[in-house]
């Protein structure tokens, strides 16, 4: 075959494909690609029945995805002057129950993403216009899209906490997106504030992690034993600084912790590192108790 011949007709199915991303572009023209998407989600818990309220917001300038999850008995929060899409889902029973942001997550993180994700593409862009209202034919196919490039650390689980505070939160989380420049632990000034908690019934946990953070120029404001054991380490962010609890994390090289939002108006420290039962699994803590 000519292989100018071919070249051209590369050439015009390159252009074609331009001209359907841009109808379909312009077919959707309620989406505001410099704001967050934002979906009401109630999802069913195969397991149980149970039913579960939350707040999806995907940022596509950070591509970030947040999961917020919304009290039963309280009333939805104001979204006044956004764009809210509104979905149900199921949460297989593997996952566990429904009302567990981190369950959420853990059936996220478990979304098939191989070579075959490209012919599966159509039916899950035509899935999320059904289950999604207000979604357009071109954002649903970049949402699906961008739900295949997502890292495990780019979802964030977000609880709100109690009016009138849950408003701020909800303002930093819509608005638009801040950079989050990344800079090691060490770097950042002022010095990021810890309270470390040792959730994991070994003695001494707390003291090596303080010692590790503390290597890494953050400032431990409390350590100690937390109230109760908990099986799984997990970093949280008081104050809406994500990014703060992540480097916490990465210091202490727990690479399985969950990092979640907790905003608190009076937070003893920024962030909370809750130490728990796997423990040994955090690289930085492993090497640290050798060293001792």
């Amino acid at each position: 075959m000519n292989r100018l011949f071919v070249e051209r007709c590369v050439a015009g199915a390159g252009i074609l494909l331009c001209a359907a991303l841009g109808y379909l572009h312009h077919a959707s023209a309620a989406a505001d690609w410099n704001r967050p998407t934002v979906a009401r989600l109630r999802l069913r818990g195969a397991a149980d029945g149970a039913q579960a309220k939350y707040l999806l917001v995907y940022s596509w300038n950070l591509r970030a995805l947040s999961i917020v999850r919304l009290s039963e008995k309280d009333p939805d929060p104001a979204l006044d002057g956004v764009r809210v899409l509104h979905a149900r889902a199921e949460l297989p029973a593997r996952f566990g129950p429904a009302q567990s942001p981190e369950a959420v997550k853990a059936w996220i993180d478990s979304w098939p993403r191989d070579a075959g994700f490209l012919r599966r593409l159509p039916g899950l862009a035509s899935a999320a216009r059904r289950t999604s209202s207000g979604l357009g034919r071109y954002e649903s196919i970049a949402l699906a899209l961008e739900a295949y490039r997502l890292r495990s650390d780019d979802v964030r689980l977000y609880w709100l906490p109690a009016p009138p505070d849950d408003s701020r939160v909800l303002a930093s989380l819509l608005g638009p997106p801040a950079a989050e420049p990344y800079a090691p632990l060490a770097n950042r000034s002022p010095a990021v504030t810890v309270q470390v908690l040792n959730a994991s019934g070994s003695g001494g946990v707390a003291l090596l992690a303080t010692k590790v953070l503390r290597s890494n120029k953050a400032d431990v404001v409390d350590f100690g034993n937390a109230p109760s054991i908990s099986e799984h380490t997990q970093v949280i962010d008081r104050t809406g600084d994500f990014q703060a609890a992540r480097l916490v994390r990465d210091a202490l090289g727990c690479r399985q912790a969950y990092v979640v939002s907790r905003i608190e108006p009076t937070p003893r420290a920024a962030v909370t590192a809750l130490i728990g039962r796997d423990y040994a699994s955090c690289l930085a803590l492993q090497a640290g108790g050798q060293a001792d």
